[in-house]
């Protein structure tokens, strides 16, 4: 993982822990052996997964290894393994280039796991290689991404419910499509599957990059749903400044892909002015 810096609860410093990373997929589960301290473990394993489908997902943690722990049974000591950050991927995503990095975000709250909590903190990603000859038969062969490293990058923030994405794709499909653009949706991981399915271009390129938060899981209670039914302006503007708050946790994210990015125009929706200025 790319974790420059570990911090404690505290936000002080702390020695970065043992790390492994288990896959689950359709039930098995392939875990690998526990790296050593460091701020950049490198795992160096092998798996090989048979039967894989294209649309099967792959659910990936990073835990921190705590060590053992005598239990109950003489001859069986149970393994002690706190959660860092999860993620899920489609197989044929996942095997469509050679390398892919994946985001670890928060089971609580689907917040980016984040290096620490300066300004300079970077997303903790989990890097993955795929086996030129391990793909399944009839699948595409992982390629290179071939964009311009000459085009215009634009970033789009935007956060909400499908409503608060919709409009930026349509942009985004117009600035690539007719000016080459190079466009980076940054926004929550559950609107991945929408944005991908309306990436292909015939000119310029768009791309999905994660936020951190789970808009839909938080507004789907009871009294979430009364104040969205209600129409007061009062209750409008309460909910527009509730979600200005909500969405602070994407602050060090974003800033982030911004540093990787390098965007020269940078369009936020109407709920992430605070973070986009």
């Amino acid at each position: 993982p790319t974790n420059p810096r570990w911090c404690d609860s505290r936000g002080a410093e702390a020695d970065p822990p043992a790390c492994c990373v288990e896959l689950t997929i359709n039930g098995r589960s392939f875990l690998t052996k526990t790296a050593s301290p460091s701020h950049h473990p490198q795992f160096d394993q092998v798996f090989d997964i048979p039967d894989v489908k294209p649309l099967d997902i792959i659910h990936v943690a990073l835990y921190h290894d705590l060590g053992t722990r005598a239990s109950s049974c003489a001859d069986n000591d149970e393994i002690q393994r706190a959660l860092i950050g999860e993620t899920e991927i489609e197989a044929s995503d996942l095997a469509k280039r050679p390398s892919k990095s994946l985001v670890m975000t928060n089971a609580r709250d689907s917040s980016i796991v984040m290096s620490d909590q300066t300004q300079y903190a970077r997303p903790c990603e989990v890097h993955f290689a795929v086996g030129l000859d391990a793909v399944p038969e009839g699948w595409d062969a992982p390629s290179e991404s071939c964009y311009s490293r000459q085009a215009t990058k634009v970033m789009i923030l935007t956060r909400g419910t499908r409503g608060d994405v919709q409009p930026f794709i349509a942009l985004a499909r117009g600035l690539a499509n007719t000016l080459g653009w190079q466009v980076f949706i940054c926004t929550e991981l559950n609107c991945k599957k929408f944005v991908k399915s309306h990436s292909a271009v015939e000119n310029g390129a768009i791309r999905f990059r994660p936020s951190g938060g789970n808009t839909p899981a938080k507004i789907n209670t009871a009294v979430s749903r009364w104040a969205i039914n209600t129409k007061s302006e009062f209750m409008q503007a309460m909910m527009l400044a509730r979600s200005e708050i909500e969405f602070f946790d994407s602050e060090a994210a974003l800033m982030s892909w911004a540093r990787k990015i390098r965007p020269h125009l940078v369009i936020y929706g109407f709920t992430m002015p605070n973070i986009a200025m």
